[in-house]
């Protein structure tokens, strides 16, 4: 008996860009400023329906980066967020309302990540227990200096995640220009028909 697996659509959304160094994620990069889009996919499931992988930007990061010592994030890599480019305006445009995601997967907290997870009431969210664990009695200057600022992060994020999970083998590793605890996914095809 031949069984046939769900069919789930993968969307690659751009949810802005910032500028920054090359050297800073390219090994032998150059000094001078080049664009790097923050990606988010979008993964509709016939039974759970909208999930995410990682947010983008969203207009909580001017926020998030108004004050001083956080204005330095904003300084260094400064965002362009298109209202078209905009996660809300993406969703809507495939029929999905920001309430409809269920679950968010975090890659890892760094801004062009995590920044629209204030705009997901009803999410719950995945992330490494490590990275959760790193959060606890943060600084706003040791935040910074990690590339996260915890003001992008919900209130509740931490009972939000459910306790995160431990680094699944394969799926982690180091990103030049990234943090040392990355969820980094691939989607394998499937070789032989389920049984």
């Amino acid at each position: 008996m031949t069984g046939t697996a769900p069919r789930i659509e993968v969307h690659l959304l751009q949810v802005g860009q910032c500028r920054h160094p090359e050297w800073v994620t390219l090994r032998g990069g150059r000094w001078s400023a080049a664009e790097f889009p923050a990606l988010s996919a979008l993964l509709i499931h016939p039974t759970r329906g909208a999930l995410l992988y990682d947010t983008g930007y969203a207009t909580h990061f001017d926020a998030a980066t108004a004050r001083f010592p956080e204005r330095l994030y904003r300084w260094i890599t400064p965002v362009q967020l298109a209202p078209a480019q905009t996660l809300q305006h993406q969703l809507a445009a495939r029929g999905i309302a920001l309430g409809d995601v269920s679950r968010v997967l975090i890659s890892h907290l760094h801004a062009d990540h995590v920044a629209g997870l204030r705009d997901l009431p009803n999410a719950r969210f995945s992330a490494l227990r490590a990275e959760i664990a790193g959060l606890a009695g943060l600084s706003r200057l040791r935040g910074l200096t990690q590339a996260i600022l915890p003001a992008l992060l919900p209130a509740d994020f931490a009972a939000a995640a459910a306790g995160g999970f431990r680094r699944p083998a394969g799926l982690c590793r180091r990103c030049t220009g990234h943090r040392a605890r990355t969820v980094v996914g691939a989607v394998r095809p499937r070789l032989r028909p389920a049984r």
